[in-house]
């Protein structure tokens, strides 16, 4: 189970592709995979906090929904999305990183402060 404040890299199951190959029901479901990562900032299951009516009548709910929801800050920082747990595969909770050394240096040269390796 993830934790707030976890920093995360996994695929996301957007959609997935029928199709039908010589007579064999065929489903691909990481045609429409994509690698994501960033710091899970809110984990919501939906049956005790469900999404709202606004939401649903909007239709920004895309493909089948599972009980967790979590809301991830991406590791680019601009962009905060929220993503069905069900169709997160492939997770990794990441170590925390700790200040390394070329930003230790770069910020030693802009002129700030603390200088220390981590």
């Amino acid at each position: 189970m993830l934790k707030e404040n976890d920093t995360i890299k996994f695929h996301y199951l957007k959609q997935f592709k029928n199709e039908l190959k010589e007579g064999v029901s065929l489903t691909d479901y990481t045609d429409q995979s994509e690698e994501y990562s960033g710091k899970v900032v809110e984990i919501r299951n939906i049956v005790d906090s469900p999404v709202s009516e606004d939401t649903i009548r909007r239709a920004n709910i895309k493909g089948r929904r599972s009980e967790i929801l979590y809301t991830v800050e991406l590791e680019n920082g601009d962009d905060i999305k929220a993503f069905y747990g069900g169709r997160m595969v492939g997770t990794q909770v990441l170590p925390s990183t700790k200040r390394g050394i070329w930003k230790t240096i770069a910020s030693a040269f802009a002129g700030r402060k603390p200088q220390t390796v981590s």
